[in-house]
Parts: C-alpha cells; structure tokens; sequence
C-alpha cells in the first residue's frame, strides 16, 4: 500500500495567534504564535516566523523558528540552525543543525549534530546510538557549550 505524500491542512499563518488544541491528520505548519497543544499523526513543522509556547506531539517534528515547551516525537525531530528551543525534547532520533539555540533536557537513542551539507533525507543512514539523557544549554555548533544545571 502506497502512502499518501503530507499535506498542508491545517496552518497558523504569519500574522495569526491562537491558544488552544489543534489536532491533525496531515501535516501542522504554524508561522504565527501558538500557544497550546499540538498533535499531527503526520508532520509538524515550526516555521522560521513560528513563535510555539506548548507541547507538540506527531511523528516528525520539523523546527526553524522558536519553541518553548515539551516535544514528544515518535519518530523524528530535526531543529533547523535557525531554531530556538526552550523545554523538554523526546524523540526517537533528533537531528540537530549547527547553529540552533538550545536550553532544553533531551532524551532519544539517537542523537546527531548535523553537517551543514547534510540534508533532512540523509538522516536514516546515520547509525543508532544507545540511549541519550543530557541537558544542553548553549549554540549547538560553538565551541564553547555550556551545560548548566540551575534552580527555577
């Protein structure tokens, strides 16, 4: 049986905010402000004007623009060196491209910082890594990344 290729059903436009539940089958662009709970059984993708204060929940999560709060992938997430992260990120693979902003606690079995010529496509040739557990706060890419453990 043939999968049917992601459509866009479903958009928080620039210039647009909402607050409350989305739900969809296809895939969740938003590039306005969100605020809420987010759930695609396809793809959600953040995008570079998309501003997300929530959770998010689908199978492959796609972030350029900026994201506080809790991500639960079941499959992939790939932040984009545009991205700002703030929260609690799960995902069975995560790619992350230099230069994305992170302060978050990660948890995946496989985790990889991306080359800048690698693409989104490339990401399944990478080999499994054993389970990660770490908190980064830093510019994925800098030399100098810093891991702090702080008191709210």
């Amino acid at each position: 049986m043939d999968q049917k290729p992601s459509v866009i059903n479903s958009i928080v436009g620039y210039g647009t905010s909402y607050t409350g539940n989305i739900e969809s089958i296809d895939l969740l662009r938003i590039d306005g402000n969100f605020s809420g709970k987010a759930r695609s059984y396809d793809s959600i993708l953040i995008g570079l004007d998309g501003r997300v204060k929530g959770s998010l929940c689908a199978p492959r999560i796609i972030i350029a623009g900026m994201f506080q709060g809790q991500v639960e992938g079941t499959g992939f997430l790939i932040t984009q060196s545009t991205s700002i992260i703030i929260g609690n990120i799960e995902a069975d693979r995560i790619i992350i491209e230099s230069g994305t902003i992170l302060s978050a606690s990660i948890k995946t079995t496989q985790l990889i910082q991306a080359d800048p010529d690698t693409s989104a496509q490339d990401f399944e040739s990478y080999p499994t890594q054993q389970n990660v557990d770490l908190r980064v706060v830093g510019r994925v890419g800098s030399h100098v990344l810093k891991k702090l453990f702080y008191s709210e």
